[in-house]
């Protein structure tokens, strides 16, 4: 696996080099409040929770820090990291990008933060890293916890897949592109998966236009390949069901072969997705109408399935919880670990389909169950949490209390501020949530200051996102 991999290119290095040091620089812009605790800790270990892109070129991480222009609210920062190459919980590889001298450090690395000195010429922040041996058990966990969940041997798919995982979506970006530049014409099977992912990424960044294109294509592609199988994998397998049934020559679930059933649902509730970000209303019911009968279907004749790439359907009614609290049921039963990412969005299914029908207390309730199983599965700068976060913050707001509908926002905001783009609609979102809560509170000021802010995004945004936002 990917783990392997980087360990033999690691050894490999250790052979033929007798360097007993290296150094390594990644530039990024961080929060504000983030940077704060990196410099209560100077001296203290710190230790990466994904794998980590660096280059030897230091001027070229300069370029990815900054010049300090986003503050006060991001500090430009250079990490300057040594790697002392006999310490055995660290492995590095070069990889493929050789434009850039690229070197990618494994999950787990841990460091000691030597010093952080401010370089005022350039107003940006130097932090002097260096390996340290000590071990983290939690990162094992995580580590072995997201290699089960990603399931495959690694390639760069499946390292795309990990990205996204972790909220890079840029970087996995990357990797799918570079999948496709190298994949022959016939590989269709591999090139739908591509473009699938492709198209997640770009729901996930907020660009719906190119992710419904990308889920077209990969439909196109999956149905042009007559020799490969229709099976879900514990990534997404999502394609877009338009006109499916006609291509299938079917009219309904009981006439499809079995393989593709367990698809539908997954397929009609990313569609519903793409049709009510793009303002389809009619379109998104349409679709959630269907997967709620192939659902139906499903519970009847197959065993529940983990939950699809974005398991996020806008129109529920009380039917739907029976479904997913049988499903529900059935996960607690089969399973001694309570803690999985499939039972937390079972949760948050249960939680939106109580959300649409104003059952705000219960919504609640099972909201904070998925958040404490993220919570201790995620990331703590994970998209996912940050959505947990905001929908929690918003369930507090129905129900009169804005204190901690300001907790939770914020602490969605301070993840969404360090990994989406800054003008990403979701920041618009919770800036304006955030808002609507000082409001409440007769905080006129702060709420004017974040109603400002969401409007300024809104305002940069590409026309191709005004109509879904309604602006």
């Amino acid at each position: 696996d990917l783990f392997n991999r980087i360990r033999e290119s690691h050894d490999e290095f250790r052979k033929i080099n007798d360097i007993k040091e290296i150094t390594v620089y990644r530039g990024q812009e961080i929060a504000a409040t983030e940077f704060s605790i990196l410099r209560e800790n100077i001296g203290k270990l710190i230790s990466m929770n994904s794998f980590i892109s660096t280059t030897k070129v230091r001027n070229l991480a300069l370029v990815f820090a900054g010049n300090g222009s986003n503050r006060p609210l991001f500090e430009s920062i250079l990490f300057e990291m040594t790697i002392v190459t006999e310490h055995t919980n660290i492995k590095f590889a070069d990889v493929i990008f050789s434009e850039e001298y690229e070197v990618l450090l494994t999950m787990g690395a841990v460091f000691r933060i030597e010093s952080i000195i401010e370089q005022t010429l350039d107003n940006i922040w130097i932090v002097k890293l260096i390996t340290s041996d000590e071990q983290n058990i939690q990162l094992t966990e995580l580590t072995t916890y997201y290699k089960e969940q990603i399931g495959e041997n690694t390639s760069l798919i499946t390292f795309g897949i990990f990205l996204y995982y972790v909220g890079q979506y840029d970087k996995a970006e990357r990797y799918f592109q570079i999948v496709l530049d190298e994949l022959s014409s016939d590989n269709e099977y591999v090139a739908s998966r591509v473009y699938n992912n492709l198209g997640a990424i770009c729901q996930s960044k907020g660009d719906y236009s190119a992710g419904l294109k990308f889920l077209q294509k990969a439909l196109e592609t999956r149905l042009a390949s007559q020799s490969s199988k229709l099976t879900s994998t514990k990534f997404s397998s999502t394609i877009n069901h338009m006109s499916i049934f006609e291509h299938l020559g079917t009219t309904s679930p009981m006439q499809m072969p079995r393989v593709v059933i367990p698809l539908l649902p997954l397929i009609y509730d990313n569609m519903s997705l793409v049709n009510f970000k793009e303002g389809n209303y009619f379109e998104a019911l349409m679709n959630s109408q269907k997967k709620y009968e192939v659902e139906k279907y499903i519970s009847l004749n197959y065993q529940p399935e983990s939950p699809s790439f974005f398991l996020q359907s806008h129109h529920h009614d009380l039917r739907t919880v029976e479904f997913y609290q049988n499903i529900l049921d059935k996960k607690l039963l089969q399973s001694t670990n309570h803690y999985s990412l499939s039972l937390a969005q079972t949760y948050i299914t249960i939680g939106e389909i109580y959300s649409a029908n104003s059952n705000y207390p219960e919504s609640l309730i099972h909201y904070q169950k998925a958040l404490t199983i993220q919570e201790n599965l995620l990331a703590p700068d994970h998209p996912d949490l940050a959505l947990t976060y905001y929908n929690i913050g918003s369930l507090y707001i129905e129900q009169d209390d804005y204190m901690n509908s300001l907790t939770n926002y914020e602490k969605a905001l301070r993840i969404q501020t360090d990994v989406l783009p800054r003008n990403h609609p979701h920041l618009i979102d919770t800036y304006n949530s955030i808002g609507i809560a000082y409001f409440k509170t007769n905080d006129n000021m702060r709420a004017r200051e974040n109603f400002k802010k969401a409007l300024e995004i809104a305002m940069n945004l590409p026309l191709s996102y005004h109509s879904s936002l309604g602006l």
